[in-house]
């Protein structure tokens, strides 16, 4: 695919809509809520001279929470082995790799990466060399930034161009395309009242392949490489959201005020207030009156609507906003059954991580010739990954483990031994020893809430 068509792509509303997305997971709202104040044909109806007439932008970061909520995959980094063909553990090659990754932005970027892949639903690493720090540069696309030419049949990247987040002196958008032969640092111009790109940069591609790893959220799209936008259902909910925040605000004014209902003709530019004098002329015959009078709206009712369906809309994206009412379960059973689509959400998006591990694995180990890492080509890397579980409810936990003690079917050792299943002999011995003797451990009074 020629980079202008790329170009193309990335001024497609997809990739729009994708940068707003990733605009509200980094809490940026600003310009997008002043567009629908502004725009009256736009979604929320607008305000009009909103600016003008004290209206404060609010906003709640719903779609942000979600993201926070569901990306764990890398909250605690994989071990990463690299085995060998027939099995075996390449233990030069796993100490490489290792520090390789150690010594670049790998944490950060990953972490990243697991965000954006959830938001996205398809996030990509690409891995570059840094020949002044010998070290590896890895940077983060996905739709917002990225476009990439992509064999589904095959699994190969056959060309790919990304924003560089940068501008020229000329302040022209600078690009990064890759495909097997080059590499490319592209300027976007106008020419003829059209964008287009024009070559700064160009360098033969020694590597003969485009390095770059996707991670997707779940699973691969049916058909193509990017997914459908999926997002919106959170931008556009995240939008209703902020609207309501901000329309309750500013009508709120006319509930403890009210609005002037009178018979008489006030003159223009009058000052009307709670507190305002108005004085008008009147007729012997009339009989004039000034009420202030406020809508009756029931907004707790349509709060708890918006309420349940942001629930609704967390758990389809695998949160669980509310447990038990407050936030934490009040018994072991409810945690199960409320936390299980979430846990197995976390199972799923483990396993697309160890597939991104592999293919990350085999972008390095085929850069590995040009700059002597030393990695295999034919190996594989295993990364072993924290089996995701349940949370904990501790005062549950403690209170069955201390009918357990105390009808002598556990002693303090096993409960140490659950706690802890590394401790020693010796660390036993010395817990004991401060227990003082006692049939129960000292633990946290969790009966009393501390």
């Amino acid at each position: 695919m020629h980079y202008n068509d790329h170009l193309d792509n990335l001024c497609a509303c997809e990739t729009v809509s994708a940068q707003k997305a990733v605009d509200y997971l980094d809490g940026y709202y600003t310009p997008y809520l002043e567009t629908l104040l502004t725009n009256t044909a736009g979604y929320g109806g607008g305000i009009k001279d909103w600016k003008k007439r004290g209206v404060m932008l609010l906003w709640e970061n719903f779609l942000g929470m979600i993201i926070e909520m569901s990306a764990k995959s890398y909250q605690s980094q994989p071990v990463r082995t690299v085995m060998n063909v027939d099995g075996s553990l390449n233990e030069d090659a796993t100490l490489k790799y290792n520090e390789l990754l150690k010594k670049s932005n790998f944490r950060p970027a990953v972490e990243d990466l697991d965000q954006l892949s959830r938001l996205l639903k398809v996030a990509v690493m690409v891995p570059q060399y840094i020949a002044e720090t010998d070290e590896l540069l890895f940077s983060v696309v996905s739709r917002n930034n990225c476009d990439v030419d992509f064999d589904v049949k095959t699994g190969m990247t056959k060309s790919l161009m990304y924003s560089a987040g940068a501008v020229s002196k000329a302040g022209h958008k600078l690009y990064t395309y890759w495909d097997s032969e080059f590499v490319m640092d592209l300027e976007r111009v106008s020419e003829n009242g059209r964008s287009e790109l024009k070559i700064v940069g160009k360098e033969r591609n020694t590597y003969k392949i485009v390095p770059s790893a996707p991670l997707y959220d779940i699973r691969k799209p049916r058909y193509h490489f990017w997914s459908k936008p999926a997002w919106e259902q959170l931008t556009y909910l995240n939008d209703g959201v902020n609207m309501y925040h901000i329309e309750t605000k500013f009508n709120s004014r006319y509930g403890a005020l009210g609005a002037l209902f009178t018979n008489l003709n006030i003159p223009e530019g009058t000052v009307i207030g709670g507190d305002a004098i108005i004085s008008v002329e009147t007729q012997p015959e009339e009989t004039p009156f000034v009420e202030y009078r406020s809508p009756q709206v029931e907004v707790a009712k349509f709060m708890d609507w918006l309420d349940s369906y942001k629930e609704a809309v967390a758990d389809q994206w695998g949160v669980n906003l509310k447990v038990a009412g407050s936030g934490s379960a009040d018994s072991g059973f409810k945690l199960v059954v409320e936390e299980a689509s979430s846990l197995e959400l976390r199972k799923k998006r483990i396993n697309a991580a160890r597939d991104f591990e592999r293919q990350n694995y085999k972008v390095i180990a085929g850069m590995s010739e040009i700059h002597g890492w030393g990695l295999p080509i034919d190996g594989e890397l295993v990364a072993d990954f924290d089996e995701p579980s349940l949370p904990v409810d501790q005062a549950q936990t403690w209170t069955e483990w201390k009918e357990k003690i105390a009808l002598n079917l556990a002693t303090p050792e096993d409960f140490w031994r659950w706690e802890n299943p590394d401790i020693t002999e010796e660390e036993l011995k010395l817990k004991a020893a401060a227990n003082n003797g006692s049939v129960l451990p000292t633990l946290p009074n969790f009966d009393e809430g501390t």
